[in-house]
């Protein structure tokens, strides 16, 4: 395997959540050989600057990774500014990044997988994005691992430097250029989940990137790789909290474990998938639907919301 590709770890004020984000990752097979980059936000407030130094005292103190680089930011830049500044840095340097926040647990098989997707997919400029979660609940039978879409999940994912330096944040051309086939397309036919983000955004009503880099994906017709069975689990749904039953339909699909993984070498969108994606949102109670995107769209998190 060719120059395995670092973490970049974003974290603000849930040590808790944290932990378990770190634990796993120490667990996956190829940590020990991996460079992690953690990226602390600053407080917002004197309430959050406790929790805020829990997991700064924590950070400080772990291991189990070939390089630990830590940067805390003095003041508070929000999740959106955080993320984007943070992948900038890392692929100053890099040519490929992991991204995970401090609300994702890991399976031990998840760094093989990214390393061995952004290795296979790097010179084929269709892929664009390296997903490690998974909504599926996949027949045991099925052969094939991974599929490709345009959808973007965002729970724990991988890119390259080549493809992330044409991420642009940029709302109002996005409503200035969009058809409505596009806004129709774009929203998972007209599910009112994702362009309303995107109006939000434009409004200044929430301040997220993970909309911009699906859209970025999305007007060039660029895929991302997905797989069938999840390599992630987001225990941040409850906002503070580790329990909470809004979140239990996240666990119904366990974390992968086999071994060997098999990719596909001539990747294509998949009508199959993406149909069977799309149906799944729309079996979901709308109250877990809007909790469940959100999360993604980082609206949840305290220190998202505009100052």
């Amino acid at each position: 395997m060719s120059k395995l590709a670092p973490i970049a770890l974003f974290c603000y004020n849930r040590p808790n959540h944290l932990k378990l984000t770190i634990a796993s990752l120490k667990n996956n097979y190829l940590a020990n050989q991996s460079a992690l980059y953690i990226f602390l936000d600053g407080p917002k407030s004197k309430k959050d600057f406790i929790k805020n130094n829990e997991v700064f005292n924590y950070i400080s103190k772990i291991n189990g990774f070939a390089k630990i680089k830590i940067y805390r930011s003095k003041k508070n830049l929000g999740l959106s500014r955080s993320i984007i500044d943070g992948i900038n840095f890392v692929l100053k340097k890099n040519n490929k990044i992991i991204v995970v926040e401090d609300d994702i647990v890991t399976s031990p098989l998840f760094l093989k997988f990214m390393n061995e997707s952004l290795n296979k997919y790097e010179k084929n400029f269709k892929v664009w994005h390296i997903a490690g979660h998974s909504h599926l609940k996949p027949d045991e039978k099925e052969k094939q691992k991974v599929f490709f879409s345009y959808y973007m999940n965002c729970w724990g994912w991988a890119t390259w430097k080549n493809r992330w330096k044409m991420f642009e944040k940029n709302p109002n051309k996005l409503i200035n250029s969009f058809s409505k086939k596009d806004i129709s397309e774009f929203d998972l036919e007209d599910s009112g989940l994702f362009w309303s983000q995107i109006l939000k955004n434009a409004s200044r009503k929430i301040n997220t990137w993970a909309i911009f880099w699906y859209a970025t994906i999305y007007i060039r017709k660029k895929l991302c790789c997905n797989p069938l069975k999840s390599y992630v689990r987001n225990i941040g749904m409850d906002g503070s909290g580790m329990h909470c039953s809004d979140s239990k339909y996240l666990a119904d699909n366990a974390l992968y474990i086999q071994p060997k993984i098999k990719l596909i070498s001539n990747p294509i969108f998949s009508k199959k998938y993406f149909i069977i994606y799309k149906n799944y949102f729309k079996s979901q109670p709308q109250s877990i639907l809007k909790k469940l995107f959100d999360r993604i769209s980082n609206v949840l998190t305290s220190n998202n919301f505009l100052s």
